[in-house]
């Protein structure tokens, strides 16, 4: 019996270690991040790329670059998801400035860092939204059946500009003959314009 509840317990301490990475609004900073794989770069690209794609374990997509700058850059989205962690790192492989993004729109916190690894900024990319992205996938999912968060579903998110109310923008291309354009209130959630806008014919 004591033999079965090792087992059980060995199963469910692997299958933690290797669960697939999770991204929500709540991102926290983790320890892989505060510096750059320039070793893994360089042996990913041979030298002979700027830039360069991959797959890390069928679960998660990278992007790393160097640029003219000196300065490293790498973005990870899990396979399928929105959601995306973009890291930029300094020329001595420190992380300069973390941020998330879904579909393209800055969520959750950003941070930068000093030369020394010292956090130095932070913000609140969704500071004045009391209605948020988990919210908005909810009312997407029930009113409409549309999930935001599979990437299979051909949209684009974007938010109003600081100093300005807040507000959701959200285009779906359900054809190639219209998109489907929603505003949506960023405090009560309340859909402000929906607008069918055909597509322009090549």
């Amino acid at each position: 019996m004591i033999k079965y509840i090792l087992i059980i317990l060995l199963f469910l301490f692997l299958e933690s270690c290797f669960k697939p990475l999770v991204m929500t609004e709540n991102y926290q900073v983790k320890k892989e991040d505060l510096f750059f794989d320039s070793k893994g770069f360089e042996k990913r690209s041979g030298n002979k790329s700027a830039r360069i794609e991959y797959q890390l374990d069928d679960s998660l997509h990278i992007v790393d670059s160097q640029w003219n700058t000196g300065v490293y850059s790498s973005d990870v989205t899990k396979v399928g998801s929105p959601y995306t962690v973009s890291k930029i790192y300094y020329p001595n492989l420190k992380l300069k400035s973390i941020c998330l993004l879904f579909d393209g729109a800055l969520i959750g916190n950003s941070y930068e860092y000093d030369e020394n690894g010292t956090l130095s900024k932070q913000y609140n990319n969704d500071d004045g939204y009391l209605f948020s992205i988990t919210d908005l996938i909810s009312l997407f999912k029930t009113k409409y059946s549309i999930d935001l968060t599979n990437k299979k579903t051909d949209c684009r998110l974007d938010k109003a500009n600081k100093g300005q109310k807040p507000a959701y923008g959200v285009t779906i291309y359900p054809s190639p003959e219209y998109s489907i354009y929603f505003k949506v209130d960023g405090i009560t959630g309340q859909i402000i314009k929906e607008l069918k806008i055909p597509q322009a014919v090549l």
